[in-house]
């Protein structure tokens, strides 16, 4: 059940989870937009915070395979204010 539609699925459409970090306090939360830089959407945030111990805003995200390698540089659409944010490796933190 559902095998015709798995394989007529258009693979550059399929999204991936990534860890995206940002600047300053406001943190993208979850169901907010996610835009390139020319303010196409590519994805969607699924959770976000402010991290207490990175001290940076934080957030998953499902975007677009194709923006979502390490160190691409993405806006998360906070309230209509676009937000820059880095897609991060995961997880966001490891203790040493």
């Amino acid at each position: 059940v559902g095998r015709s539609a798995l394989e007529a699925r258009d693979e550059s459409g399929d999204r991936v989870l990534v860890g995206l970090a940002g600047e300053g306090r406001r943190a993208a939360r979850a169901g907010y937009a996610v835009k390139d830089a020319a303010g196409t959407e590519v994805g969607i945030v699924t959770s976000g915070i402010l991290s207490p111990t990175l001290g940076h805003p934080i957030a998953l995200a499902y975007v677009e395979a194709s923006q979502a390698e390490v160190d691409t540089e993405l806006n998360a659409d906070v309230r209509g204010k676009l937000l820059p944010m880095t897609v991060v490796d995961l997880p966001f933190y490891t203790r040493s």
